[in-house]
């Protein structure tokens, strides 16, 4: 509800002008939506996220890093942090070199499930239907170019460049 059915309604008045763009991204979300909720919840790791945790919301000083900015915090999918963090290395085109320095810092503290990591492309999906409908629904206090077709434009091209990423291509 959260991260796909209430960004899906702020954005659809915003996109209804483009039938074909608003139609793409009701698929998109759809298909996340039922990949998650395919595998049983005990099967995946819920618990406390910090709901925004990308490299932008973190600080690194003399090999200490502290997270900040944590009000999307709650309770959630676990593989929805990481994916946020895969997701904007992969936007940033530092995903060869941080993804596996990540994983693998993360991974000395707590395992990360098969089913959870078989879920990251599509959670990375979710974060980006998240974040454009975060835009939208704050586009007065953001700025009016959230809505813009020049924003729609950028933000479908990133929607399929991550949807070609999930399909394996």
């Amino acid at each position: 509800q959260t991260l796909v059915d209430a960004p899906l309604a702020t954005i659809e008045p915003y996109v209804s002008h483009r039938p074909e763009d608003l139609g793409l991204l009701v698929r998109v979300g759809r298909q996340v939506r039922a990949a998650v909720e395919s595998v049983p919840e005990q099967d995946l790791d819920v618990g406390l996220c910090h709901g925004d945790a990308h490299g932008y919301n973190a600080h690194r000083h003399e090999g200490v890093i502290t997270h900040y900015d944590f009000e999307e915090c709650g309770l959630g999918h676990r593989a929805y942090d990481i994916a946020t963090f895969k997701w904007g290395a992969r936007l940033d085109g530092e995903e060869e070199k941080l993804w596996p320095a990540f994983k693998e810092g993360y991974e000395s503290v707590r395992e990360i499930g098969a089913q959870d990591l078989g879920l990251i492309e599509h959670f990375i999906l979710i974060r980006h239907i998240w974040l454009v409908g975060f835009h939208m629904r704050n586009a007065g206090d953001f700025g009016g170019d959230l809505l813009s077709d020049g924003y729609i434009d950028r933000q479908w091209k990133r929607l399929r460049e991550l949807k070609g990423a999930c399909e394996g291509g």
